[in-house]
C-alpha cells in the first residue's frame, strides 16, 4: 500500500496508519512523495511502454511477451498486454498522458510517449476486456490476439522457447549473463527491457527520497520475485557492453553496472539501512530529518501474515454477490470488493453502505 502524505498530514497520522496497515491488515508499506502516477503506475507504466518498444522492435508477438514477462520472469501471471486488457487500455493512455503532462524534464520523457497501436486501438473503441477486445479478443472458447502487422486478430497461444526456459531457471546472475549473450531473438528482447530497467531504477533510484529502503530501491519488482536490485546482488556479471546505444551514461552504481554487463558489488545501502533500522517488531520509525525513510520496522507481523496468518484469522461479518466485509481483531471492518474488475455498481454500493452501517454500530472503524 502507498501512503502518500499532503503538506499538512501530521507524522503521527501516518505513522499510526502504517502500524494499523502493516500489523492489522499485513500489508506491505511504502512511504511516498506525492509525484505523478505516485510509485507503482509512474514504475509499471515506464515498464510496459519499454515492453511494448521492444516487442516491437523485436518482432515479438504480445502473446509470446506476456508469456515471457509473466510467471517465468517472476511476474503477475498476466504478463504485460493482458495485464493493460484488464485494467483498461483508456485507463492506461490516461496515466502516460499524466507523464507526458508533468514529466518534461525527466530524462526519459521521450519513452513516454503513446504508442501508435495503443491510440489506433482506443480510436477504434477497442479498450480491453470491458470492451470486449484490445490487444486480445475472446471469440465464443477461443483466444484471439492483435497481430499489429496485418491489423488483425489471430490465434493466440504462443509460447516461450525451451532455450529460454531454460535460461529464465538459472540463477540469477548466470540468467542475466545467458540472455545478455543469446542471439535468440526472445532472449535478447528479455534482455532489452531488463537492461531499460536497470538503467531506469539506476538514474532515478538516486534521487528519490525512498533509496533507503530495500523494498523501494526494489521498486521494479512490485509484485515479482525479484526487481532489479535484487537481480543483480544475486551475483556477478561478467565484462560486457555498455548500458545501451545512444543512452547517456549516468554515474557508477550497482544497477548501472549490471546495465553495462560489468561485475556487481553488494550494494551499500544494506548496510546504512542497518545503521537506520532497529529490528524491533511493532516499533513505528517515522522519516528522519534527512529525508530518507526506514524500512517497515514490522518483521514479525509480516511473516506471519505472508504464511497465511492473515486469512485464518479472518471473521466474515457479511457479504453479498459483489463485496465481502471481515474484521481480523473484533474492532475494525474491512471491506473487499469482489466484482468483476472491481467495478462500482449498485450492488457494491450497497454493500458498501451495510459495512459502513455495522462499522459505525459496533466496531471502532472501517
Amino acid at each position: 500500500m502507498e501512503l502518500i502524505p499532503t503538506p499538512t498530514t501530521k507524522p503521527e497520522i501516518l505513522d499510526q496508519l502504517e502500524s494499523f496497515v502493516t500489523s492489522t491488515v499485513g500489508k506491505g508499506v511504502v512511504r511516498a512523495k506525492d509525484t505523478p502516477n505516485f510509485i507503482a503506475n509512474r514504475v509499471g507504466i515506464a515498464g510496459m511502454l519499454a515492453t511494448i518498444k521492444e516487442a516491437e522492435t523485436f518482432g515479438t508477438a504480445y502473446d509470446v511477451v506476456d508469456d515471457l514477462t509473466g510467471k517465468k520472469l517472476g511476474r503477475a501471471s498476466s504478463g504485460t498486454f493482458r495485464t493493460a486488457d484488464v485494467v483498461g487500455l483508456d485507463t492506461m493512455a490516461h496515466v502516460i498522458k499524466t507523464l507526458q503532462d508533468n514529466l518534461k524534464d525527466d530524462p526519459f520523457f521521450p519513452s513516454y510517449g503513446t504508442p501508435p497501436v495503443l491510440a489506433k486501438l482506443i480510436e477504434q473503441g477497442a479498450l480491453g476486456q470491458k470492451s470486449g477486445a484490445g490487444f486480445y479478443k475472446k471469440v465464443g472458447k477461443d483466444i484471439l490476439r492483435l497481430d499489429p502487422a496485418k491489423g488483425e486478430y489471430v490465434p493466440a497461444g504462443g509460447k516461450a522457447e525451451p532455450i529460454v526456459e531454460r535460461m529464465l531457471k538459472k540463477a540469477p546472475a548466470e540468467r542475466l549473463k545467458l540472455l545478455r549473450e543469446s542471439t535468440n531473438p526472445q532472449a535478447q528482447f528479455l534482455w532489452a527491457i531488463l537492461r531499460d530497467g536497470f538503467h531506469y531504477a539506476a538514474v532515478h533510484g538516486r534521487h528519490r527520497r525512498v533509496r533507503a529502503r530495500r523494498r523501494l530501491r526494489d521498486a521494479l519488482g512490485l509484485r515479482r520475485q525479484a526487481g532489479p536490485v535484487r537481480a543483480v546482488a544475486a551475483g556477478r556479471l561478467e565484462a560486457g557492453g555498455r548500458v545501451g546505444e545512444g543512452r547517456h551514461r549516468c554515474g557508477q552504481g550497482a544497477l548501472q553496472r549490471a546495465a553495462a554487463g560489468l561485475g556487481v558489488r553488494r550494494p551499500r545501502w544494506r548496510a546504512h539501512r542497518r545503521r537506520l533500522v532497529e529490528p524491533q517488531p511493532g516499533q513505528v520509525h517515522p522519516a528522519p530529518e534527512h529525508g530518507r525513510l526506514p524500512a517497515p520496522a514490522f518483521p514479525r507481523e509480516r511473516r506471519r501474515f505472508r504464511r497465511g496468518g492473515a486469512a485464518r484469522g479472518r471473521h466474515r461479518v457479511f457479504k453479498n454477490e459483489e463485496v465481502r466485509v471481515w474484521t481480523l481483531d473484533g474492532e475494525v471492518l474491512i471491506a473487499s470488493i469482489t466484482a468483476k474488475l472491481h467495478l462500482i455498481s449498485p450492488t457494491v454500493a450497497e454493500g458498501l453502505q451495510t459495512a459502513l452501517e455495522k462499522a459505525e454500530a459496533g466496531y471502532k472503524g472501517w
